[in-house]
């Protein structure tokens, strides 16, 4: 049987010094712009401005992961190199 899965609060505090420091410097980062919150789910941590989801922090292995929202200029939305 499969073992139950960790909660992000649980694998943070596993990961490595110079990894905890930079999640650290980030998560100070982002909760010094006016209005941008942090919530904390088992399987992220999520920044956002209002309902607008700016960036979250996964980990992987004994890495983290950012993943950044980008606004995309509208004319180039629709161009093959930006496409999502």
């Amino acid at each position: 049987m499969a073992e139950p899965r960790q909660s992000f609060e649980e694998r943070i505090n596993e990961i490595d010094e110079a990894s905890m420091e930079y999640y650290n410097r980030l998560h100070s980062r982002f909760l010094s712009y006016k209005g941008v919150k942090s919530r904390l789910s088992l399987r992220c941590d999520s920044y956002r401005a209002g309902k607008k989801l700016l960036a979250k922090i996964t980990i992987g292995g004994n890495s983290l992961k950012r993943k950044f929202v980008l606004e995309i200029c509208p004319r180039l939305r629709h161009t093959k190199k930006y496409r999502q």
